[in-house]
């Protein structure tokens, strides 16, 4: 399974999509991601989405 940030042909079935950046090469740390991190998916609306996705402000818990 995969989560992924794009839009793209995988081969893998796509569980999901994230406005989470998990690659930023111009970062000093390029994978703000370690070995061992826990992840929690929550579901957001196509609105939130995009305006995380934009750099947005989260919508209040």
């Amino acid at each position: 399974c995969l989560v992924t940030t794009l839009t793209m042909p995988t081969g893998w079935w796509v569980i999901g999509r994230s406005p989470f950046r998990f690659l930023r090469p111009e970062a000093e740390d390029a994978f703000p991601l370690a070995v061992g991190d826990r992840v929690r998916f929550l579901r957001i609306s196509h609105d939130e989405y995009h305006r995380q996705a934009a750099g947005g402000p989260k919508e209040p818990s």
